[in-house]
């Protein structure tokens, strides 16, 4: 005898796909793989936007700014240049998100070493130590953020005198921290501009992968 259900079954083939599929068909489904892009990746946007970073990374290291193109950070990147716009516009805003994210942790690193410090010199030499350590393990990348010519007033020249600025203030409230008489503010300046030479130096001649501390 032929039920309504069975009637409606062989009416509607989709029916058995909504009301529900065997078990084992249920388990093969959810124990498959997420989908991958056409490159063999996993298609989410997180992992394509680090993907790209790291890739530009590497470029801006390797050739600087200037130099560097949106095609040669696609093959760097190994990714199509569809997945590399859906993520960023330009070459200006990839460089600006790589920029950001190594120079915002001088000044936290630079403060949190002088702080642990107890005596005013060795609050400077602990701020410049952290300075030298950071930069040196940004690779050669760090010719391209400190470096590198930029016209004054685009957003790069402003982050690179507003991180500088930073740094002084932080190393000259450290010393007055310590009940020391205040230092004078050209000398810091003038220890600042020197690390930062002796950093990038050292910087432009490693040859390890470019991979920036997080912090």
């Amino acid at each position: 005898m032929t039920t309504e259900r069975d009637a409606g079954s062989r009416r509607d083939p989709t029916r058995r796909a909504r009301d529900g599929a065997a078990p084992s068909e249920t388990k093969a489904r959810e124990a498959s793989p997420p989908r991958r892009s056409r490159l063999g990746r996993p298609s989410a946007d997180f992992s394509a936007r680090d993907q790209i970073l790291r890739g530009a990374t590497e470029v801006f290291g390797r050739v600087g700014y200037a130099r560097a193109s949106v095609e040669d950070i696609l093959r760097a990147a190994d990714v199509s240049r569809r997945t590399f716009y859906k993520s960023f516009r330009s070459k200006e805003d990839v460089f600006d998100a790589v920029s950001a994210e190594a120079i915002a942790l001088l000044p936290r690193l630079t403060h949190a070493a002088a702080a642990a410090a107890s005596t005013p010199a060795a609050k400077l030499e602990a701020a410049v130590d952290a300075y030298l350590g950071a930069i040196v393990q940004f690779g050669p990348l760090a010719r391209a953020i400190l470096l590198e010519q930029f016209p004054a007033g685009t957003k790069f020249a402003r982050r690179r005198a507003a991180v500088a600025e930073q740094i002084l203030e932080n190393m000259l409230e450290d010393y007055r921290g310590s009940g020391e008489q205040p230092i004078d503010r050209l000398l810091v300046q003038g220890l600042i501009a020197a690390a930062e030479h002796v950093a990038v130096r050292l910087a432009s001649e490693s040859r390890d992968a470019l991979d920036i501390p997080r912090g």
